[in-house]
């Protein structure tokens, strides 16, 4: 039962790795009130 629920947790794992990746495709081509959403912290500091 515990291995069918660690199966569960990895599949939305691989699923958030491309999202990750269109987020920084979507701040470099987005304008920069968009950029400041992708990035969010990273631009204040």
């Amino acid at each position: 039962m515990p291995k069918s629920e660690k199966r569960e947790n990895q599949p939305p794992v691989l699923v958030q790795q491309p999202t990750q990746e269109k987020i920084h495709q979507l701040g470099r081509n987005a304008a920069p009130k968009q950029r400041r959403k992708a990035t969010g912290a990273s631009l204040r500091d």
